[in-house]
């Protein structure tokens, strides 16, 4: 355990767990147990404390890290619906077997429709294709290239300018458009 934190109080590591609710230091410093009338001069002195800000990064991060998917979870969602059996999930559901958490999570939508004789279950799975091309796109399988040519495809042609040609038709083009006012 890093030693900052053996160094707050109770009422500082209150103020730490409040703060990071809605960043507001004095609403944290009440709740934490100051007084509303010294609140906001609590809040002031104890965020220019560094260990105060250390542990309120601390906190803040053990959070992120509970509620941002990695890159590999993010990849491993994309690969996981861009993969997908569609057929291979009807057919368990048909022998009523149970599906993977991976399976279901392919399932957008299911409509059950109850009637006397019976009735049916539909199922509509996610879309492939933003999937697939996000996975092309990570592995650079869809890279766009911009192609220049001249015309009828050929090639573009060019010719180099003396620097003091170009100085001169800058300077043309400047005076022109001070006269036309653009």
């Amino acid at each position: 355990m890093p030693k900052y934190r053996k160094e707050l109080s109770d009422l500082q590591a209150a103020f730490c767990r409040e703060y990071i609710k809605d960043f507001c230091g004095a609403g944290a410093a009440v709740r934490a147990g100051y007084t509303k009338k010294s609140s906001r001069g609590q809040a002031a002195d104890l965020l220019a404390r560094a260990y105060i800000q250390a542990e309120i990064k601390r906190l803040t991060e053990k959070i992120e890290s509970k509620l941002i998917a990695t890159k590999q979870q993010v990849l491993e969602e994309i690969s996981n619906l861009a993969m997908s059996n569609f057929n291979k999930i009807l057919i368990k559901l048909g022998k009523k077997e149970p599906l993977t958490e991976w399976e279901e999570k392919i399932i957008a939508e299911r409509t059950v429709t109850r009637t006397q004789g019976g009735g049916s279950i539909k199922f509509k799975a996610h879309d492939k294709t933003k999937p697939l091309e996000m996975m092309a796109k990570y592995h650079k399988l869809l890279t766009e290239h911009v192609e220049h040519t001249g015309p009828d495809g050929g090639p573009i042609k060019y010719q180099d300018v003396p620097t003091d040609e170009l100085k001169d038709k800058l300077e043309q083009l400047r005076k022109r458009r001070k006269q036309t006012g653009a």
